[in-house]
């Protein structure tokens, strides 16, 4: 079983010398930061790019830079609900 085959199921792993996990990581670290640095005033393009982020998004969301995640394909977010 792979590291990452591990990781999905919820077992322990070691990402630290996985290459295929570890060009995730930096892949995803990379697109963070291209977020991180969209000017906030910009929130269309800001909730457009969270998706190449984030494995799946609902309606509405809105995320505060400064954000980081590891691989952010594991990360779902729903819609927000007003007066909840």
């Amino acid at each position: 079983m792979t590291e990452k085959e591990k990781m999905k199921h919820q077992k322990l792993y070691d990402a630290n010398y996985d290459k295929e996990l570890g060009a995730e990581r930096i892949r995803c670290k990379s697109l963070c930061q291209k977020y991180n640095n969209l000017p906030v005033e910009n929130i269309d393009a800001r909730h457009t790019f969270i998706k190449s982020i984030i494995g799946h998004v609902g309606k509405n969301i809105h995320i505060e830079p400064n954000f980081w995640c590891d691989y952010g394909y594991n990360i779902s977010v729903g819609v927000r609900q007003f007066g909840a």
